[in-house]
């Protein structure tokens, strides 16, 4: 039933299996995953994939492969992507499309012009074998959209979509398909499930791109050391600024640094909020919720209001910040708890709704802001 169109299975963690894969291709099949499409980034890779292919592909499991380079690999290993090398090794009919290939500007931008010399070369084999590209975009929305046009790439997956509705059109435009991964799930991707609630269900795919990427890290620095010998990246949230956290710490201090990410792993908050709309959008964007005081209910804070008003109503809250700034009524007075409706009472009069309407959203929506870590 299940496709999974983009897997590195010569990279998984099989800790759990006993080190044997084919714990892991059992499981898959337990889980109703039916095809899989696994990756290849680097020429090296090659036979280890198709035997994978070969072995574990059967009547139940549909296994197919990319023959490609990632745009993270070394310039060196970029330029061995001939278009010729390319179409030899993707011939076989086991190779079901072209790449990993693509733009990554978030590692580095020394080595653009190679990245883009290589996409270019990826697009070619791809016209020529008649087999759809894997498209990997990072930070190079602009140039990954502009080169694929201008190569008159006809068709393929933008792998793990990362980027925004409007990018998204240009790229089904284009004719490709668009393939989410499990960071569609983050309650910080708002962007990337606002472009997957849009997709035409007729394009739309969906991958893990296992095994990459652990997110959240709260574990001690032996562990970070094994999930890097499997190649995973590793992920710090705002935990790691905790002043408990001297493990996570630790690990951050330790991590090789072209293998760091950070995260929000949101919800979290921004308390007392005293600036603009765009300043919200900013932080909504990174998935936070934001809690006005009574300072919104001051008749100088339209800048407040204004955000306050434009706020969606599933990520707002509201406090006192007591003892200080009482809202109006109440204000020049020492604040308390017990002021908190005539913040909910000021918002509702923006939404026309009731205080006790406000009262019961900012209550739903604290209890999904401590759910996070349940």
């Amino acid at each position: 039933m299940f496709t999974d169109t983009h897997c590195h299975l010569n990279r998984l963690d099989l800790t759990k299996y006993d080190g044997q894969l084919s714990g892991a291709i059992a499981a898959m099949k337990a889980a109703n995953v039916t095809r899989a499409m696994a990756i290849m980034c680097d020429f090296a890779e090659y036979d280890e994939i198709a035997n994978i292919v070969s072995t574990y592909g059967d009547d139940t499991l549909n296994l197919g492969m990319s023959v490609g380079i990632h745009p993270c690999e070394d310039i060196s290993v970029l330029q061995s992507a001939t278009v010729e090398r390319l179409v030899e090794t993707a011939a076989a009919d086991h190779v079901w499309a072209i790449g990993e290939t693509g733009l990554d500007y978030y590692w580095s931008t020394e080595n653009k012009k190679a990245q883009q010399d290589s996409l270019a070369r990826h697009i070619h084999a791809s016209q020529r074998l008649k087999k759809p590209l894997v498209i990997h975009m990072r930070d190079a929305k602009e140039d990954t959209i502009d080169i694929l046009k201008a190569e008159g790439a006809e068709h393929g997956i933008i792998h793990c979509f990362t980027e925004d509705w409007e990018t998204a059109k240009k790229a089904l435009d284009l004719g490709f398909y668009i393939s989410f991964s499990g960071i569609v799930s983050f309650k910080s991707a708002q962007q990337i499930k606002d472009a997957a609630k849009n997709m035409p269900r007729d394009r739309l795919l969906i991958e893990t791109d296992s095994p990459y990427l652990i997110h959240c890290f709260t574990e001690d620095w032996e562990t970070a050391k094994k999930a890097l010998d499997l190649g995973f990246y590793i992920s710090f949230s705002g935990i790691v600024s905790f002043k408990s956290a001297q493990q996570i710490k630790d690990a951050a201090k330790n991590m090789p640094r072209d293998r760091l990410l950070i995260e929000t792993d949101s919800p979290y908050l921004i308390h007392c909020f005293t600036e603009d709309w765009e300043t919200a959008k900013k932080a909504l964007d990174l998935g936070f919720y934001i809690s006005f005081s009574g300072i919104v209910s001051f008749k100088s804070a339209q800048q407040i209001k204004d955000a306050a008003k434009n706020m969606p109503r599933d990520r707002l809250l509201i406090e006192t910040d007591s003892p200080y700034l009482a809202p109006v009524p109440k204000r020049g007075k020492p604040n308390e708890p017990a002021y908190v409706p005539y913040v909910a009472s000021c918002i509702a009069d923006m939404y026309g709704c009731s205080s006790e309407e406000v009262g019961a959203l900012t209550a739903k929506n604290f209890e999904n802001l401590l759910a996070q870590y349940h």
